[in-house]
């Protein structure tokens, strides 16, 4: 049997009331050359249970005896276990639209060098509100694009990151040769954007399309809290970014670097 086109990646660590919408919103995919990776983080709720009475041969369950810290643990596990070239991510609290997965295809098609493919998103709030995320109000009329490293950064400096963990997927190989995701204390800030910078940084090239392609839903219940970290040199985003510092000739990317 051939490989997936896609690694789905979900880790779960208490998520039972969001899980059937989020499964289902991967399960309802009109792009079906997938597999899906659940990583139970050692959950103490029924949610886990709910994804394997689904009984659907695209998904497997992986167990961690502890959780995190972070999702990015989980992450990394089912990053090591996935049978696709190419990878992608959903939290266990957001909602892919049904045709996430082919726009990435489109995208990747059209943007062959990309080594990372990412779509705009919507951010839902409890109340129901809506909103477009930034880089998408900014850039969505240039409909598919690609981009390298000085867009990127500018745009992030601006806080329009083009990338989000529910609407990303990645090359593997690039992944893999970036180090994947961070893990420890000191990764509870910038993880996710971490990752997507040393990747920017390995494989040179991204591409976008507007979509939008998942939902990012507010009402989540078990949100990660965010702590202080109180060494900030030990982020992993701050020692990627003085890393390159130290060895960027041009003054473009050094500026947007330290910015």
């Amino acid at each position: 049997m051939s490989p997936p086109r896609y690694s789905v990646v979900m880790p779960v660590y208490n998520k039972g009331p969001h899980l059937h919408r989020s499964v289902s919103s991967v399960l309802r995919q009109s792009e079906t050359d997938f597999e899906l990776i659940i990583v139970d983080d050692a959950s103490t709720d029924d949610g886990v249970r709910q994804v394997e009475a689904m009984d659907d041969p695209r998904v497997r369950v992986l167990h961690r005896d502890g959780p995190g810290p972070g999702a990015s643990p989980a992450r990394n596990l089912g990053v090591a276990n996935a049978a696709g070239a190419w990878l992608t991510f959903l939290d266990a609290d957001d909602e892919w639209r049904d045709d996430f997965l082919r726009t990435v295809t489109e995208a990747r098609e059209a943007f062959p060098d990309a080594c990372m493919v990412s779509t705009g998103w919507i951010k839902k709030e409890p109340g129901g509100a809506r909103s477009e995320n930034a880089y998408y109000r900014a850039h969505h009329a240039r409909g598919p694009h690609a981009y390298r490293l000085g867009e990127y950064l500018a745009n992030a400096t601006r806080g329009a990151i083009p990338v989000w963990t529910s609407v990303a997927a990645v090359d593997r190989a690039t992944l893999v040769a970036a180090g994947g995701f961070p893990e420890g204390e000191h990764a509870l800030r910038g993880e996710d954007e971490d990752t997507w910078l040393r990747i920017m940084l390995e494989g040179g090239q991204a591409a976008w399309a507007p979509g939008p392609g998942a939902t990012y839903h507010r009402d989540a219940v078990n949100r990660i809290t965010r702590k202080e970290v109180p060494v900030l040199l030990r982020v992993p985003l701050v020692q990627t970014l003085t890393a390159r510092l130290a060895v960027e000739a041009e003054p473009e990317i050094r500026s947007a670097l330290r910015a």
